[in-house]
């Protein structure tokens, strides 16, 4: 819950979806966790549950979603780099919508999805925000492009990819050795 996160950037957000069917849920913690409850408080669609430690907890509640939404904010030393939670998001099901930097775009960008967007394009997060609330077909549409995308992060793949790596390595060491 921070700044760099896209926190800020998360409540305009629903500011400007006030009248829609739209809830957001935000789940973590940091400098920006009493601003969030502040305006979970003042506004019934915002959720916060703070941090979930358990993984299957945290499957749990992504599962009960339609949408990751990571609007995470350059500064001049950091932008969001792999972003594990979007892996996780899309293997559970949920559409992502994020911050085109260059872990969103390596995870995101081959699907051409139009869910990447620049850190100042609050009007265009909300346009596709609203198009998906409001057209459940076009919803279920967002959600199955990203099934294929979480296919490189299950175990199965991970583990063939590691297997390619350490294989030569210990053919090598055998014959060192």
């Amino acid at each position: 819950m921070s700044r760099k996160k896209g926190i800020e950037q998360l409540l305009l957000l629903m500011e400007s979806l006030i009248d829609e069917p739209v809830v957001l849920t935000l789940v973590g913690d940091g400098p920006l966790r009493e601003r969030c409850i502040e305006a979970a408080a003042m506004n019934p669609a915002i959720r916060f549950i703070g941090p979930i430690q358990d993984r299957a907890e945290m499957a749990k509640t992504m599962a009960a979603h339609d949408l990751l939404v990571v609007l995470s904010q350059r500064d001049r030393t950091w932008e969001e780099l792999f972003g594990i939670v979007i892996a996780e998001a899309m293997a559970a099901g949920l559409g992502v919508i994020a911050s085109d930097h260059i872990g969103p775009r390596s995870l995101l960008g081959a699907a051409e999805l139009g869910n990447l967007f620049a850190d100042n394009d609050l009007d265009g997060v909300a346009r596709l925000v609203r198009k998906l609330a409001l057209d459940r077909d076009e919803l279920q549409r967002f959600r199955a492009g990203h099934s294929n995308l979480a296919d490189a992060f299950r175990l199965s793949n991970v583990a063939d990819r590691w297997e390619g790596v350490i294989a030569p390595l210990t053919d090598e060491a055998h014959k060192l050795g």
